[in-house]
């Protein structure tokens, strides 16, 4: 069963997927002084303890209970591929269903594997280490949000990825505030995910890692600072800056972009 709580006026959190609650509290990670963002986790998806076939397929068929409904596209998936979908999309209709919105339908595939948003809404899925999560909103109070979630990258497998994700003055920024390699990089790449699922809507087309670059990382590392290298379209044009929030649990980060209303105008929004 779902659970709900107010916080600060402001934000509604929704914690849970039926059977499974994620004790992971994301209020103070999601407050905003603005209008209202609605979230919804779950958990329990292919987590470790619990890496069965059997637990798998039950997952499954326990979404598709719930309302999900598969996509033609995803008839020969491999299971893993298919609960992490059916999750993001319950979370999501489940954050739409609190924002008021009516429909019954799982979000379609568009452009990019980016999730279509109904009408009047905006929002962001992600899924990864027995999770997912999303986020949703009124369009007429933020003109979009991204999110992101990623277990800690290790050592080894962080190191060759440095070149591809980001600059060294950016690596600089991690190593002066203490931070591992293995962390900060996980970090910065949520943080530039969060950002592009944010920006797509106003780009329509994917772009690099380092198109991108972090400017600050705010004290405690709760949170930084990214700035486009590049102009990736009329709206979303070089030496703009966006903040991303942080958001640490367990080996897991996750990073949140928040866009206040400036009249963006759409360039993609179909599949």
């Amino acid at each position: 069963m779902a659970l709900s709580c107010s916080h600060k006026g402001v934000i509604l959190l929704l914690r849970g997927l039926p059977g499974v609650v994620h004790p992971v509290e994301y209020a103070d990670f999601l407050s905003t002084s603005r209008s209202p963002i609605v979230f919804f986790g779950s958990a329990g998806i292919d987590s470790p303890g619990r890496p069965t076939l059997w637990d798998q397929s039950g997952q499954l068929a326990l979404l598709e209970q719930n309302g999900v409904v598969l996509p033609p596209g995803l008839a020969n998936a491999v299971l893993k591929r298919k609960v992490e979908f059916a999750a993001g999309r319950y979370c999501a209709m489940q954050a739409l269903k609190a924002l008021g919105y009516g429909g019954r339908e799982t979000l379609p595939i568009g452009q990019h594997r980016a999730p279509l948003w109904p009408d009047g809404f905006v929002g962001s899925i992600s899924h990864g280490d027995g999770q997912a999560l999303a986020v949703a909103a009124a369009s007429r109070d933020w003109d979009g949000i991204g999110i992101d979630v990623e277990r800690l990258l290790d050592h080894d497998a962080a190191r060759p990825l440095v070149p591809y994700l980001m600059t060294t003055a950016e690596l600089l920024i991690g190593s002066a505030a203490g931070m591992s390699l293995e962390r900060w990089l996980t970090v910065v790449f949520s943080a530039k995910e969060s950002l592009f699922k944010a920006l797509y809507p106003y780009v329509g087309r994917y772009f690099d890692f380092l198109d991108a670059e972090v400017r600050a990382l705010q004290p405690g590392g709760d949170g930084l600072t990214l700035q486009l290298a590049t102009t990736l379209s009329p709206q979303c044009i070089k030496g703009s800056r966006y903040p991303i929030r942080i958001n640490y649990f367990d080996n897991n980060i996750v990073t949140l972009c928040l866009l206040a209303p400036s009249g963006l105008t759409l360039v993609a929004t179909s599949g």
